[in-house]
């Protein structure tokens, strides 16, 4: 919905419709919630997140919302009582991009529920065996994460 007023307005609009019929809703976004409307519709809110380097976003996300902005919107969705997750998938391995997952995790620990998955376009740079090794640490790492702070995961 960033930057894309008829994409909000339809989305709203649909909500509306869903609602009305009292379908469970969950969402997922690049954008940034509206918070001041979402949070008055029966849903489940969710952001796709899989770094916090705004190079990579530029690079591999140029259309969707600043990172720091779709983590605020959702927080404030959180604080509001909303049961909020995160998807952090695909999650690029190191040779795409050095980061660190748990600064990651920090920064969304205040959701409800995290999924987590691996990145399918596999650059030649590492090893199939490397890169299974890279994915298996990464996802004890989010169980890990979310067992210690109450969290649901799906890995």
């Amino acid at each position: 919905m960033y930057n894309f007023p008829d994409a909000k307005r339809l989305t709203i609009g649909l909500m509306e419709i869903v609602n009305y019929h009292n379908i469970e809703m969950t969402l997922l976004t690049k954008g940034e919630y509206p918070t001041g409307e979402i949070n008055k519709f029966k849903c489940k809110p969710g952001i796709s997140l899989v770094s916090l380097n705004d190079s990579f976003h530029t690079k591999f996300e140029p259309y969707s919302a600043p990172i720091v902005g779709r983590i605020n919107a959702l927080k404030k969705l959180a604080d509001k009582g909303l049961d909020t997750w995160v998807c952090i998938e695909p999650y690029p391995t190191p040779d795409i991009i050095e980061q660190s997952l748990n600064e990651l995790l920090t920064k969304v620990s205040f959701t409800n529920t995290i999924v987590f998955g691996k990145w399918n376009y596999r650059r030649k740079k590492i090893s199939k065996d490397i890169e299974d090794r890279f994915y298996e640490e990464c996802c004890e790492q989010v169980s890990e994460f979310g067992y210690k702070n109450n969290i649901k995961t799906y890995v």
